[in-house]
């Protein structure tokens, strides 16, 4: 597998770009009226789409081309956030993912094909001891 980290760094980068041509975002929203900070909130989400996919196209150009030359799949490839990976882990962990607003990339692929590896890997290693007895 290989993960392109510090995600969060990288989106939170291109979302303050994106920000400063916006007049109205949730940091900029000191009013109690809810529907300003709801819009306010909708948009940040936009902004944070727009920051993944500027990101997502960059790791595509750049490491995709280095992985088609050493014949590695596209799909060992994740960009993952290590706050949004410990969030995840603890949602499911106290079963309220639907309660938490997670913004993922590939955290939730990356941890499902993690245990689907060590699942497959332990189930080789039992069907070997049992072929070794």
């Amino acid at each position: 597998m290989f993960v392109r980290n510090k995600a969060d760094q990288a989106v939170e980068a291109k979302m303050r770009r994106y920000r400063k041509e916006l007049p109205s975002t949730p940091d900029s929203i000191a009013s109690d009226d809810e529907d300003s900070r709801t819009r306010a909130f909708k948009q940040d989400i936009r902004i944070w789409g727009k920051a993944v996919g500027e990101l997502v196209e960059e790791v595509r150009n750049n490491i995709c081309e280095q992985l088609k030359a050493n014949r590695i799949s596209k799909r060992r490839l994740f960009i993952i956030s290590s706050w949004n990976l410990q969030m995840y882990v603890q949602a499911l962990k106290d079963a309220r993912l639907e309660d938490a607003k997670l913004r993922l990339i590939h955290e939730e692929r990356f941890l499902r094909q993690l245990v689907e590896r060590a699942i497959n890997r332990r189930r080789r290693l039992v069907k070997k001891r049992k072929n070794q007895k």
